[in-house]
């Protein structure tokens, strides 16, 4: 199959900034005989994020977390060197210290789940962190690929009392509302969301200016904070979420309270990044409230966006990116 247009077909990607290790490449490839068409996705694709949300249906049942019937596809993997936790060798001795040999990493699943090859048979095989355990996911490589799909509205889920055993039932249910990633009009879209009432706070401009250097701030975080920081949006808005959010329970949408501004008061960047800090946590950037005492969170160096609640000091996947999240943002009305 013709994996760039397949890609491109799913929206693209969105490369990190991370370095090619050539010589971790030729190792790998030589000594576990990688397919030239995963050697392809890698070159082309690694250390990319999908600005869609992509998902796949597994042939069997895969006990996910929250009993999703649709797997997620996270980074695809890249060739870097041991101590890169989104290289294809950093995810290889993961899974040879859990007692799996003979499996290739190729792509990150939900959390640090990991998508892989079985090398000799060519089987595509989902090993879930929770349980520590692989399931089949696909016949080959290609039929991963072409099963490769844009996750839209609201995933279906399996009853919770159903049995984790795996069973051979290929899935069929179909998801329906299209999530995108398109570039977005931050002021266009709060203005079609009943714009926001700003508090009376001054802005830290040392501070700011610190923050977006240290914290290596994306442009469009920045625009977001700099014309809406410490406003409060005049109507109940709110978002999708990608994962599922324990604190939400059945509730589809979740509220999107102040965003946050440049300062060290209460509804500033600052005093959330020093709370991180207490907490050991590293690596999220803070940018709106969440439900009280949680907040929303840029992952700095993925760029996906998670929900952080206090009650259990967790993170959880809230949206593929920056844009996506803001794009998902509608007004919650009646009973949503």
């Amino acid at each position: 199959m013709d994996i760039k247009k397949k890609i491109k077909e799913l929206g693209g990607v969105d490369k990190m900034k991370r370095k090619t290790d050539l010589k971790i490449r030729k190792k790998i490839i030589e000594e576990y005989d990688v397919p030239q068409e995963v050697v392809d996705l890698i070159d082309n694709f690694g250390f990319g994020i999908f600005n869609n949300n992509i998902g796949f249906k597994p042939i069997n049942k895969i006990p996910l977390d929250y009993g999703e019937k649709i797997c997620d596809i996270g980074i695809i993997y890249g060739w870097s060197t041991k101590d890169e936790v989104d290289g294809v060798q950093w995810n290889l001795t993961k899974l040879q210290d859990e007692g799996l040999h003979g499996y290739l990493p190729v792509c990150e699943g939900s959390g640090r789940d990991i998508i892989c090859m079985h090398i000799e048979k060519g089987t595509i095989h989902y090993w879930l962190e929770s349980k520590g355990k692989l399931y089949l996911a696909a016949r080959s490589f290609n039929a991963l690929i072409e099963g490769c799909q844009i996750i839209q509205g609201d995933v279906e889920f399996y009853d919770i009392d159903e049995e984790d055993d795996d069973d051979d039932q290929a899935l069929t249910d179909e998801p329906n509302d299209i999530l995108t990633n398109l570039p977005i009009d931050i002021k266009k879209k709060i203005k079609a969301l009943g714009g926001v009432d700003k508090l009376k706070r001054k802005t830290d401009q040392k501070l700011r200016k610190k923050i977006i250097k240290e914290e290596n701030v994306p442009e469009e975080v920045v625009n977001l904070i700099d014309n809406f920081g410490f406003g409060m949006f005049n109507n109940n808005v709110g978002f999708k979420p990608v994962g599922k959010i324990p604190i939400l329970g059945k509730e589809k949408f979740c509220e999107a309270g102040l965003i946050l501004g440049w300062n060290n008061g209460n509804e500033g960047i600052q005093s959330y990044l020093s709370a991180f800090k207490n907490e050991d946590v590293e690596g999220y950037l803070p940018i709106v409230e969440g439900y009280p005492g949680d907040v929303i969170c840029l992952h700095k160096e993925k760029g996906t966006v998670h929900y952080w609640s206090h009650e259990n000091g967790k993170f959880y996947l809230a949206a593929r990116s920056f844009n996506a999240f803001i794009q998902g943002f509608d007004i919650i009305e009646g009973d949503d």
